[in-house]
């Protein structure tokens, strides 16, 4: 289970704060609406363990930080991995959509360096997706990486 600090703000510049678990950002995003969306829906303050209500007519921003992860591998460390785990990775996931989801939300190294890595079939088969997937929503991106991840702990390990 991964540890998120979850930061409302105001269009006052009012800040609130809560640490919230979830197993991932699509995860977590889900259960932060579900409280605002619950009229006696409260979160608990992560300074003073005060309770607050957060009204969705006077939200104008939510944050959402990463504090603790459980899972192994992180997609920005994914390009310092050894060719050899590439290679594995390709045969075990074969699916060109796959990578393509992923590659939405990756830096411009990381992106580059999987291309680069992909034999050439599939990365042909990965830039023809790209066009397809302009419209992913950022649960499918994650659940991709997701996919890759998990994969590639099996791998590493």
């Amino acid at each position: 289970m991964n540890k998120y600090r979850v930061t409302f703000l105001t269009a006052e510049g009012l800040e609130q704060r809560s640490i919230m678990e979830g197993h991932n950002l699509p995860d977590l995003i889900q259960k932060v609406e579900r409280v605002i969306s619950d009229p006696i829906g409260y979160f608990t303050n992560d300074k003073n363990n005060c309770y607050f209500q957060v009204i969705r007519e006077n939200i104008s921003y939510i944050q959402y930080e990463l504090l603790f992860s459980n899972t192994p591998i992180h997609f920005e460390r994914v390009k310092e991995l050894p060719a050899a785990v590439f290679q594995q990775l390709f045969v075990k996931v074969p699916n060109p959509e796959v990578y393509a989801l992923a590659c939405k939300g990756l830096d411009l190294a990381t992106k580059e360096r999987m291309l680069a890595e992909m034999p050439a079939a599939l990365r042909t088969s990965v830039e023809a997706v790209f066009q397809q997937v302009l419209d992913a929503t950022a649960a499918e991106v994650y659940e991709a990486q997701a996919l890759l991840l998990h994969e590639l702990t099996d791998i590493t390990r």
